[in-house]
């Protein structure tokens, strides 16, 4: 589909991450198996993480440190936000509030007052 994309865009077939991105960002990890580990595994994650790759990128190959800041940013920025509300399709809001809560508390401590304020 990212490729499917990129044809478009660009009117040439083109894989999106053998050209675009760097072969490893993780110790020794393909980078594609990065990003979907990032990702919920959904068509539209994984367009949002590939967007916000293309939005950090300052040249026409991402760097590691540029797709890891751009993951970063789509974890806080989107990711959250969508599990936010997914779980406040099944559960009262505050409950899913302190759901996030104690998740940051577990392994992501500086991000709770971060998530505070955009919610």
């Amino acid at each position: 589909m990212i490729n499917l994309r990129a044809y478009v865009s660009l009117k040439e077939q083109v894989n999106v991450f053998d050209a675009f991105l760097p072969k490893e960002v993780v110790h020794g990890q393909p980078t594609v198996k990065t990003i979907l580990e990032n990702t919920r595994h959904t068509p539209r994650d994984l367009i949002q993480a590939m967007r916000r790759i293309a939005e950090m990128s300052r040249g026409p190959i991402a760097t590691e440190r540029e797709v890891l800041a751009a993951l970063r940013n789509y974890s806080v920025d989107y990711m959250i936000r969508e599990i936010k509300d997914e779980l406040c399709g099944l559960v009262p809001q505050e409950e899913a509030e302190r759901s996030l809560q104690l998740l940051s508390m577990c392994g992501f401590p500086k991000l709770w007052p971060r998530l505070s304020r955009n919610y």
